[in-house]
């Protein structure tokens, strides 16, 4: 069953390293894969290790609100190991800062959605601050997909499951969107 249910949605983002009643605030207390908002690749990564990454992998860069951020694109198993998804995405400052992280993974469209109803849930419950503002069905250039948005103060979280068969987590902060 897709890695037990992306492994219970990885522990719910490994319980967003805080106990199931403890209270977060901010959408930088969200890990994916062990990444956090606001940390620094230099957290994760030595100097060589980040020039390596950057050669290595897909890089593209974006220029946002006339700021510029490079995103890095990791794929399981190629290029890191990941306990949940099959890719893996950085959007990075220039100081290697995280601003936005993204990732995504193959999964039937009703397992999705009975994920995003626990993560709907469990943000409600940890993340108490954090208001939906959107739940409900949309449409792209990838086709018909069921999104959740939720807003904290200082950033937003997103859980798109598509009718294609994939799960999409995103979080990111305020200041880039």
């Amino acid at each position: 069953m897709k890695k037990i249910t992306l492994i219970i949605f990885f522990i719910f983002i490994n319980m967003i390293a805080f106990n199931t009643t403890s209270y977060a605030e901010e959408i930088s207390d969200f890990q994916i894969e062990g990444f956090a908002l606001g940390e620094s690749l230099q957290d994760y990564y030595n100097e060589e290790d980040i020039i390596k990454i950057k050669r290595d992998n897909f890089v593209q860069t974006h220029k946002i609100k006339g700021d510029e951020y490079i995103e890095i694109l990791f794929e399981n198993e190629k290029d890191i190991s990941l306990d949940s998804f099959e890719r893996l995405s950085l959007l990075l400052d220039n100081d290697n800062i995280i601003y936005a992280i993204s990732s995504d993974s193959e999964i039937k469209i009703k397992q999705c959605i009975k994920i995003k109803d626990e993560i709907q849930k469990d943000i409600e419950k940890i993340f108490w601050r954090a208001k939906t503002v959107f739940d409900d069905w949309n449409k792209n250039k990838y086709g018909q997909y069921y999104f959740l948005a939720m807003e904290f103060d200082d950033g937003y979280a997103g859980v798109s499951c598509y009718k294609k068969g994939w799960l999409q987590m995103v979080v990111a902060f305020k200041n880039i969107l």
